[in-house]
């Protein structure tokens, strides 16, 4: 297989009608050819309170270590091929190489993309945590990231789906609010005028 795979014709990458972007960036994910960068990554790492820190551990490190290119690039390199030859990347690249180092660790992954032509489009990636356990994932993301976090989630049948920019934020549980406004304290909401598609790898 190339490095790359090459994207589909789109004006409107996150339209819910362009099945050609969503499968691409749903079948951009390799978890297998990253098993050894997670491993690496969360080596000596405690997991945490539902594994929290794994997920925060691996976040972390693609905001700090995958260098990130503005705008769009029309090609969907491979997670493997990231990693290995260090080349610029936009956020459906760094979405789909964290959803990759997510999934090779068994966690539940889905990707949102969020906008629309006045503000740009996003693509991040959404983890899935039981709801009842939000107050212990905050307290541990506060003891990983040594600050004062608050997380933030969309609930759905009982779990809460929490936020990872790794272009804009380290932290598991952020907010953009740019593409979501804040309702009742952490849930994330959708604003009127931002057009949301979410795609299950």
């Amino acid at each position: 297989m190339d490095a790359y795979s090459v994207s589909g014709e789109t004006e409107d990458p996150y339209d819910t009608t362009n099945r050609v972007r969503a499968d691409l960036i749903r079948n951009g994910v390799y978890p297998e050819k990253v098993r050894g960068y997670a491993g690496e990554v969360l080596d000596g790492v405690d997991k945490g309170v539902e594994r929290y820190r794994y997920a925060a551990a691996l976040t972390e490190f693609v905001y700090e270590e995958v260098e990130h290119v503005g705008g769009g690039n029309q090609a969907l390199y491979r997670p493997d091929f990231i990693l290995e030859h260090d080349v610029e990347s936009d956020c459906e690249d760094q979405a789909v190489l964290l959803a990759s180092l997510l999934t090779v660790r068994s966690f539940n992954t889905r990707f949102v993309g969020a906008g629309n032509s006045d503000i740009g489009y996003h693509l991040m990636v959404q983890v899935e945590f039981p709801v009842d356990k939000v107050d212990e994932l905050e307290e541990e993301a506060r003891s990983f990231y040594s600050e004062d976090v608050e997380l933030f989630y969309q609930e759905e049948d009982g779990a809460a789906w929490l936020l990872c920019d790794p272009v804009g934020s380290p932290v598991v549980g952020c907010v953009s609010t740019d593409y979501f406004r804040i309702r009742n304290h952490r849930e994330l909401g959708s604003k009127e005028e931002v057009l949301y598609d979410y795609i299950h790898p």
